[in-house]
């Protein structure tokens, strides 16, 4: 743990070192091991739905662009991004990829504003992107919108001085969703959807950040996710849903890398979460592991935690 102090206040980040990065590493900076205390010492419960980091005077040291359209001239309201990047910054830098949660009907790229400008201040190219709602697009809008943002992002990675081949993406619950099934069909045709901007540029990743996403709904029946599939909990294990259910699971699509090719997965997840079973993560982890070895993802479970727990944002934590 490194802990980064400004004025009164501290923020606590949680590092892990990946290979073939900037000087052949990066300082993996997790956006759910970003927090900003607002005193030393004050753990006060915060009751936003979305922690993020909050600073009291802006420290401006990005470029902002607001509300780009990423799925070309016909772009909906809902797929846009804000791009953040580094000021003064020489190297090339990985960029991120933020993907909001909220059941799949709710959020956008403003969901993480705060979180992109402390990462973008510290070197990091940030997309904060919006995507299609289950209240108007079913199952895979949103996962082809997220696949098309980021090859939107490496399209354009020499105009926002961007290493295209350290592209992350990062979410949380229903954006850890589209986390990891854009990097399990990164490199591919599948789930592109009806979102052909771009298409030649590859959607590929190569890591992935997944906390307590709902994945699987065949086995855990998760109500956003069914909101998503356009399905009931009831419908799931109908036979005219099977190829619906299949295409919907992540491990579906192992074939799809190898050891060497297969994004790095970082999986975090509350132990307590009653909204989204940490079980999802477990399964997750060990589908990993079980086909491309252990060092290809890691998984913590946070004890006594509940979904978008505050207790994640503590320096015990931390």
């Amino acid at each position: 743990m490194v802990t980064c102090c400004r004025n009164d206040y501290k923020y606590y980040i949680e590092i892990g070192e990946f290979k073939n990065m900037k000087n052949s590493k990066i300082i993996f900076v997790s956006l759910m091991s970003i927090l900003l205390l607002c005193a030393c010492g004050n753990n006060e419960k915060k009751e936003e739905p979305y922690a993020t980091p909050s600073t009291p005077e802006e420290v401006v040291n990005y470029t902002l662009t607001e509300s780009l359209p990423y799925a070309g001239i016909d772009s909906t309201k809902y797929q846009v991004m804000d791009i953040y990047t580094p000021n003064n910054q020489k190297e090339k830098t990985p960029g991120v990829v933020l993907i909001h949660g909220g059941a799949f009907k709710f959020g956008d790229e403003k969901m993480f504003q705060t979180t992109a400008k402390w990462l973008a201040n510290n070197g990091f190219a940030v997309a904060s992107i919006s995507y299609r709602l289950c209240t108007t697009d079913l199952f895979p809008a949103a996962v082809s919108d997220t696949k098309a943002a980021i090859r939107y992002l490496r399209k354009n990675a020499a105009t926002y001085n961007i290493n295209e081949n350290q592209i992350v993406t990062w979410g949380e619950s229903a954006g850890a969703y589209l986390s990891v099934m854009s990097a399990m069909t990164g490199g591919t045709n599948a789930l592109d959807g009806d979102v052909k901007e771009n298409i030649d540029i590859s959607s590929k990743v190569q890591y992935c950040v997944d906390f307590y996403g709902p994945l699987f709904v065949k086995i855990y029946k998760d109500g956003g996710l069914c909101n998503f599939l356009g399905i009931t909990s009831d419908e799931i294990d109908s036979e005219k849903n099977k190829e619906l259910v299949s295409s919907s699971d992540p491990l579906s699509y192992v074939d799809n890398f190898t050891k060497e090719t297969v994004p790095q997965f970082l999986i975090q997840h509350g132990g307590s979460d009653t909204t989204v079973s940490n079980e999802e993560s477990k399964h997750l982890y060990e589908g990993l592991k079980s086909v491309y070895g252990e060092e290809k993802a890691s998984l913590t479970i946070m004890s006594g935690l509940k979904h978008m727990d505050a207790g994640f944002y503590t320096d015990d934590n931390l």
